[in-house]
């Protein structure tokens, strides 16, 4: 009975610590990966290789 109570068993589905910690990881190579892309783009544009209007 106690099923049909929305986020009853929203523990059974909680990520486990390993799997936030891949998650926390994962976030972090995104960022870090964008942070290269946008140093990049600047060294770039430094450069003069890149006209910016």
């Amino acid at each position: 009975m106690m099923e049909n109570i929305p986020g009853y068993d929203a523990w059974k589905t909680a990520p486990t610590d390993e799997e936030e910690e891949d998650e926390q990881e994962r976030r972090f190579k995104v960022r870090k990966r964008h942070y290269n892309n946008y140093c990049d783009y600047m060294e770039e544009i430094i450069n003069g290789n890149i006209i910016s209007d």
